[in-house]
C-alpha cells in the first residue's frame, strides 16, 4: 500500500528505502520508551510495556520481498 501511495514521487528503491526508514524511526521510539520504563513498576507501566512489545512485534512482520 504504502508503494501504491509514494508511487507518484518517489521509485520502487526509493520508496523501500522510504519505508524502511519509517520502520526504523518507530521502532526507536518504542525502545526509547521501554527504556524509559525500565525501572519502573506498575499497572500503567505494565500496559505500556506491554503495547509497546506488541508495537515492535507487529513492526518486525515482513511480507514480501525485493531482490537484494
Amino acid at each position: 500500500m504504502f508503494r501504491e501511495i509514494v508511487r507518484p514521487q518517489l521509485t520502487t528503491a526509493r520508496s523501500d528505502q522510504a519505508f524502511d526508514n519509517i520502520a526504523h524511526f518507530n521502532r526507536m521510539k518504542f525502545l526509547g520508551v521501554l527504556r524509559t520504563l525500565e525501572g519502573y513498576d506498575g499497572p500503567v507501566v505494565a500496559m505500556l510495556k506491554g503495547a509497546a512489545m506488541l508495537q515492535l512485534e507487529t513492526l518486525s512482520c515482513c511480507i514480501g520481498a525485493r531482490p537484494l
